[in-house]
């Protein structure tokens, strides 16, 4: 049976004591649903460009049910566009890199198991030294494609939520409005302390992720009123909220201040008490 607990080093030293922060793959780290669409259009002469997508479930543009949409993609897994299109988004790499002596970094990411390999290569290749560790949910598997139905037998899923908690993350970069729903649940309700989480980045300017339309939204605006989420369309928005989550996190003490330009570059000063 396939694990779903950590799937390897990739290049940051694991158990650091260092806050932990969990990053989002897919439209964060990488532009899978890019590379996705090309291949879509070469099988299947569509001409979709990622401005269609107004949901993140493939069957609402593509047609057809979520057993198909779910199967077409494990089809993609197997094309060169998966193995060699899918870019990084930039300058995510040149931001994380600034804070990785701040925090520990992890990925968790819904994909499935059977591209663990592939996806532990990919994040290798584009984010040396940056991750100690990857975490699947494995949401889509071909054999159980509705994401939020439970694993059985030898199908194991986690949500999340689950993911977070089980690495004690303090926040979440994610583009998915329903996770960071759920996420942001679970710090407000954290009256027993029972979860790490202080808040959570929804992260990119995505047709499935903004608007009135999408589930959850009108709950998340309210977090967001609230400060448990915060929004960054681009990575240098994101690294000004990784300063405000290191100072929230070690108080009002000296520390190394970051900052970042909007090339993604970076410099240290030491902030003033």
């Amino acid at each position: 049976m396939a694990t779903l607990e950590s799937v390897g080093a990739c290049g940051q030293d694991a158990g650091s004591n260092k806050p932990i922060v969990a990053v989002d793959l897919d439209e964060v780290l990488g532009g899978f649903l890019s590379s996705l669409t090309v291949w879509h259009n070469r099988i299947f002469n569509t001409s979709y460009t990622l401005d269609d997508y107004t949901t993140y479930s493939f069957k609402d543009l593509w047609g057809g049910t979520n057993e198909q949409s779910v199967a077409k993609v494990h089809d993609y897994f197997k094309s060169p566009e998966f193995l060699t299109g899918v870019l990084p988004i930039a300058p995510a790499f040149n931001i994380l890199q600034q804070f990785t002596s701040s925090f520990e970094f992890v990925v968790v990411t819904s994909r499935q198991t059977v591209i663990q390999e592939e996806t532990k290569q990919w994040i290798a290749t584009h984010y040396p030294n940056i991750f100690s560790s990857v975490q699947l949910g494995n949401h889509y598997d071909l054999a159980s494609p509705d994401p939020d139905a439970p694993g059985t037998g030898n199908i194991v899923k986690r949500s999340k939520p689950k993911m977070c908690q089980d690495i004690q993350a303090t926040l979440l970069i994610d583009d998915s409005v329903k996770y960071a729903y759920q996420c942001a649940v679970q710090v407000e309700n954290n009256q027993n302390q029972e979860t790490s989480m202080r808040s959570v980045i929804l992260f990119g300017a995505y047709g499935w992720n903004e608007g009135s339309h999408i589930e959850h939204m009108e709950e998340v605006l309210g977090f967001v009123e609230k400060g448990i989420v915060k929004r960054a369309t681009t990575w240098t928005e994101v690294g000004e909220l990784l300063k405000e989550h290191r100072k929230t996190l070690v108080g009002s003490g000296d520390e190394t201040a970051t900052t970042v330009d909007s090339n993604g570059n970076a410099s240290s000063t030491m902030a003033e008490r």
